[in-house]
């Protein structure tokens, strides 16, 4: 298969996999039951992307970072089956038989077509547009949503997709169309009151604008340390949170009630060297915070262990020791530097079906590039 072949090939199961995923985050399983749109079908979608990219260009760190990824991720298929830090891992290996761009350029037209497909479903009625849905799904926070099975699924999409375009097009269209499509995005964030992701957009558009290229190696190493330090804090918070203390009350108001959860899943599954099976049924009555279990950092430690959460901060960390590509890392951080401030009380941005920080990352770790030229932002074509 010559290049341009396998190219287009990967770029249709891409759309497929972006399709997949934001179906699984739509409300179609709960109403119907001829097309599931599970968990397995994303990870063989993942499983085609690597084949594909097996015809991409090798090297020895590929292959070294490919082995360590897949024998992780069989390591807790073998613990978990197919849980979530699964298709994490695959997203890594799969980014690094793709290019940058092309993930970029594919990953905001496949991801604008699917969220616009599932609000199309809910205009027609296929998927309600609206409504409580807890006593359907025994969870006491489903409140569908254009289709979506939470109004946060629906506007942290919308800031992926406000990031991406600025990333794409910043160059080719003029101010005023950026700032409309910007504005338009915050008027929806808070329609849905969804305050997480017009904190998103403001950090990425700041990001692109503001942060300068000769700093990005570092800024990418001091995210990766705040990663780890927003993964100690969680911890001691769900430690020491106590309900009693006025400034612990307070806190907890501050972090909508995060600290109690986090205490209660911290009280349940011990941290372990590779995590635990979740103990908590989350749609049991009485469960605090209602089984949700918000804070990605908190999250991954306890489920996948020291190894889950320490591989994505490693990750993160070793592409700022990558030569070159600094035009291409600052394009990535405008989608990193937000997901690593809201994952300290959110889940999504850590989570493969929500964007495509990891194929990015992935692809940043491998691919190679003259240094002597730069990564534009007109050459995302």
């Amino acid at each position: 298969m010559n290049h341009v072949l396998s190219k287009k090939v990967n770029n249709f199961f891409y759309f497929i996999f972006v399709f997949l995923s934001i179906m699984s985050l739509s409300s179609w399983n709960q109403f119907h039951t001829f097309l599931n749109f599970s968990s397995m079908k994303i990870i063989i979608s993942l499983l085609v992307i690597i084949i594909i990219g097996l015809f991409a260009n090798w090297n020895i760190k590929r292959l070294v970072l490919e082995t360590i990824l897949l024998l992780m991720a069989a390591i807790y298929y073998y613990l978990y089956k197919d849980t979530y830090i699964i298709p994490v891992l695959l997203a890594v290996v799969a980014g690094s038989g793709m290019e940058f761009k092309q993930i970029l350029n594919v990953d905001f037209k496949s991801r604008i077509v699917s969220v616009l497909f599932v609000i199309g479903l809910s205009l027609f009625s296929v998927l309600p547009k609206s409504g409580d849905g807890a006593i359907l799904t025994g969870f006491h926070f489903t409140k569908y949503c254009y289709g979506f099975t939470y109004p946060n699924i629906l506007g942290f999409q919308i800031a992926v997709l406000t990031l991406e375009f600025i990333i794409i097009y910043a160059g080719k269209l003029k101010f005023r169309y950026l700032t409309l499509w910007v504005l338009l995005s915050f008027l929806f964030e808070l329609l849905l009151n969804y305050e997480t992701g017009s904190a998103a957009i403001l950090i990425g558009v700041c990001t692109y604008y503001f942060l300068s290229k000769k700093i990005v190696n570092r800024t990418i190493r001091y995210g990766a340390y705040l990663m780890l330090v927003l993964t100690v804090f969680s911890v001691f918070i769900a430690e020491n949170y106590n309900s009693m203390d006025g400034n612990w009350f307070n806190f907890n108001t501050l972090l909508s009630y995060r600290p109690e959860i986090w205490q209660y899943y911290l009280n349940a599954m011990p941290i372990k060297l590779f995590g635990n099976l979740q103990t908590i049924n989350q749609k049991t009555i009485g469960v605090v915070g209602f089984g949700a279990f918000d804070g990605a950092y908190l999250q991954f430690l306890l489920l996948f262990g020291v190894i889950g959460i320490g591989t994505l901060i490693l990750l993160v960390w070793l592409i700022s020791f990558k030569k070159g590509l600094k035009e291409y890392k600052k394009l990535s951080l405008v989608l990193l530097i937000p997901i690593i401030f809201t994952g300290f009380t959110e889940t999504n941005g850590f989570l493969v079906t929500y964007g495509p920080t990891f194929f990015l990352i992935g692809s940043l770790l491998i691919q190679e590039m003259d240094l002597n030229k730069s990564a534009s932002l007109t050459s995302l074509d």
